[in-house]
């Protein structure tokens, strides 16, 4: 039996989230598109992924006070968090490395993993996120203060002025909110597969999440925004897009944000952020970056170095564009990618405990026989 290296096209579990259709080109979170799904707000979306439907009036006002009221945090674990900061290299290992401490921050018992609510945890653990971020990136500037937490009870404003230190256009926070509606969830990649793997064995929510955001921060994975816009800076105009593809192409090199495990065709959150960024972009918040990234898009759309089929652009490619017009540095992509990303590993977390099964594969063994000393 051949071995499926990456698991590719092996079904490994049954999901109710989100479903992924390569070959049409479609997502689709709880049976709704998201094309649909992008014109509502970010809680009642993330609600429907939790929750599998989405909430009546009340039910998103109930939500959305939730996700403000928990994204408090104590003076002595601002402080941890503060020299966390100082000390990471990028956002994203501090975030990782602040789960465990953010498990500790809502109980005073002892963990009890087989016996604790994994959504009511999930959810506090993800409303604390932008305020972790925020206090990480003072640290990060030196401050010996974590940002106070804004009172703007407009989701994607809130998180925008915490992570920025700016309150955001009208404009701004919507785009902010569409692109993290298209981040919740997307079937069972690196992080979520990662996270569902470790829940398999009865850790902690906590120890679940900071598992998969190892995974997301990878370049092969959600670190892909970082490094599509680095890329784009490093090309410089639209006219050397071409003969720089072609370059990489013939070095073997990735082309960051590219081409997509799932996707035949183009990914359809990729098209939807492509027109986010035309409408947010502006000069010296996004606009040369988008210009470059369009030509090569167009670049690779062709035969290039040597192959056989074109590549299209998936969600990672253009979302650079937007979160720089929104105000965010790229070191800050990936992070703000996990905020919303983690309501997808909590929805996971919950459904994989419905019927537990410790994930265990078999490994194809490939090295000496048996020998003797």
């Amino acid at each position: 039996m051949p071995v499926a290296r990456g698991l590719a096209g092996i079904e490994v579990d049954n999901t109710a989230i989100s479903e992924v259709d390569g070959v049409a080109g479609q997502l689709r979170y709880r049976g709704y598109p998201v094309e649909e799904l992008v014109d509502l707000s970010f809680p009642s979306v993330a609600y429907l992924v939790l929750h599998g439907e989405l909430p009546t009036t009340t039910q998103a006002r109930q939500f959305a006070e939730l996700l403000r009221e928990s994204s408090r945090i104590s003076t002595a674990l601002s402080t941890m968090l503060l020299a966390l900061g100082a000390h990471a290299k990028h956002p994203m290992l501090a975030l990782q490395s602040a789960l465990p401490l953010l498990g500790a921050a809502l109980t005073n018992e002892p963990d009890n993993a087989t016996n604790e609510d994994p959504m009511h945890r999930g959810v506090r653990i993800a409303a604390l996120l932008p305020t972790v971020l925020s206090i990480i990136g003072a640290g990060a500037r030196g401050e010996s203060t974590p940002p106070r937490v804004p009172d703007a009870e407009d989701y994607g404003a809130r998180v925008l002025t915490q992570v920025t230190g700016r309150m955001p256009s009208a404009d701004a926070a919507r785009a902010f909110e569409q692109i993290q509606i298209l981040q919740l969830d997307h079937g069972f990649n690196a992080g979520t597969f990662t996270a569902r793997v470790v829940a398999s064995t009865l850790a902690p929510v906590e120890s679940c999440i900071s598992a998969a955001l190892g995974a997301l921060y990878g370049k092969l994975h959600g670190g892909a925004d970082q490094a599509a816009i680095e890329m784009a800076r490093h090309i410089g105009s639209a006219e050397l897009a071409r003969s720089e593809i072609t370059a990489m192409n013939e070095r073997g090199e990735k082309v960051m944000g590219m081409g997509h495990r799932e996707y035949r065709v183009i990914d359809p959150r990729s098209l939807i952020t492509e027109g986010i960024a035309e409408r947010i972009a502006t000069p010296g918040a996004g606009v040369e970056e988008l210009a470059v990234l369009r030509a090569v898009a167009i670049a690779c759309a062709g035969a290039l170095g040597g192959r056989s089929k074109p590549i299209h652009p998936n969600l990672e490619f253009y979302k650079g564009v937007v979160y720089l017009a929104v105000g965010l540095q790229p070191t800050q992509f990936t992070a703000a990618f996990a905020l919303a990303r983690v309501f997808g590993y909590v929805a996971h977390i919950v459904e994989s405990r419905v019927d537990n099964r410790i994930v265990r594969p078999a490994a194809h063994y490939v090295g000496e026989p048996l020998r003797h000393v």
